[in-house]
């Protein structure tokens, strides 16, 4: 392992000898897990400011600034959780503006208009609340994205709703060391802490960014198989399904899943 990852004898963090085996994205997990550990015991923010440090080793910049992440290593295959174009800009465009879209659209029909008379998909606004449920939302970029959508065309009465799945706690963790792509991203940051605290995973309340009164962000950290057997049908205005490719997360592609 590097030395410039900060291992000492003194902060009682060893290397595992599992880590040496594992792919460079399992490696940091391993970190993270030992770094938060530390933090638990002894609510030193030192260790904290030291992964924000490490991250930068293990991120990857696509060609919009945004950064990515490798996946772990699943049967000697490993991919880049996003487009190398653009990750923020994935989430725009695979997510939010599909969903734009079909909003618009949904609302035209009740209003009795049709898409064709509808000019400008910048004038109008979300008066009415909104739920997303976003399965695999790894480091929360999908979920930003949307917020940042609903707030800038927010009207006076409606309110956004996010339910976050997310198989991996290191993930999550991830997803609040990394740059943030967009000012939105630090409410997922915000929440992701809430969260690691609320799983005994971390213990120090850092982020301070201030999620709006009228957005609602929920975590959920376990397997989005189990998630869905427990939510309420009917009770989402969009999905975003976000997992890797169906040769690494098979069990999100099935029949069964959808």
């Amino acid at each position: 392992m590097n030395n410039h990852l900060g291992f000492k004898k003194s902060d009682n963090i060893t290397e595992s000898k599992d880590i040496k085996k594992s792919s460079p994205i399992e490696n940091f997990h391993e970190i993270i897990n030992q770094y938060f550990l530390k933090e638990k015991e002894t609510s030193n923010i030192k260790y904290r400011k030291e992964l924000l440090k490490m991250v930068n080793d293990y991120i990857i910049k696509t060609d919009d600034g945004s950064y990515t992440i490798n996946s772990p290593d699943f049967d000697g295959k490993v991919e880049s959780m996003h487009n190398s174009n653009g990750a923020i800009t994935e989430s725009f465009e695979k997510f939010v503006k599909p969903f734009k879209h079909s909003y618009i659209q949904n609302n035209l029909r009740q209003s009795g208009s049709d898409l064709e008379s509808f000019h400008d998909f910048h004038d109008f606004t979300y008066e009415k609340d909104i739920a997303i449920l976003d399965i695999c939302s790894g480091l929360g970029y999908n979920s930003s994205a949307i917020i940042e959508e609903f707030l800038k065309n927010k009207g006076d009465n409606g309110s956004l709703s996010i339910d976050m799945v997310e198989i991996s706690i290191e993930t999550l963790a991830m997803g609040l060391l990394i740059p943030s792509p967009i000012k939105t991203h630090n409410f997922i940051k915000k929440a992701i802490e809430s969260k690691l605290i609320d799983e005994d995973f971390a213990k120090l309340e850092i982020e301070n960014a201030k999620i709006p009164d009228n957005v609602n962000i929920n975590i959920f950290c376990e397997d989005a198989r189990k998630t869905v057997k427990n939510l309420k049908d009917n009770t989402y205005d969009a999905i975003f399904l976000d997992p890797y490719s169906p040769a690494m997360a098979p069990e999100l592609c099935t029949v069964e899943f959808f």
